[in-house]
């Protein structure tokens, strides 16, 4: 593997190199657990972030605070998988986990 990564790898844009779509799922069962974990994780951190808080916000109040960051971050998720499918139709040639890191990049940063 080191050697062929070395020695070249194929260019992405040649219309010739096969698209490796049988590796690439964005709702396969290993995408769904590596997304299930993150989002735990960054629950974990907004708990966290909330003991931290001189003075604590009341459990309600920050609990509406979280559930609006929550669906609005579902929403951009979901926004960024749908546009990555419709990019990357099968007949177009596309790698969709190509199409979802542009996406989320652009996302985070523009």
């Amino acid at each position: 593997m080191f050697i062929q990564m070395v020695g070249g790898a194929p260019d992405p844009s040649d219309p010739s190199v096969p698209v490796d779509s049988d590796n690439c799922r964005l709702l396969g069962p290993v995408a769904l657990v590596v997304q299930g974990v993150m989002g735990v994780l960054v629950v974990l951190s907004l708990v966290y972030k909330r003991h931290r808080e001189k003075p604590p916000r009341p459990w309600k109040i920050w609990l509406f605070d979280v559930s609006k960051q929550v669906a609005g971050q579902a929403v951009v998720h979901t926004l960024n998988l749908g546009i990555s499918a419709l990019v990357s139709q099968p007949s177009s040639g596309n790698n969709p986990c190509t199409a979802y890191f542009v996406n989320v990049t652009f996302d985070v940063t523009v």
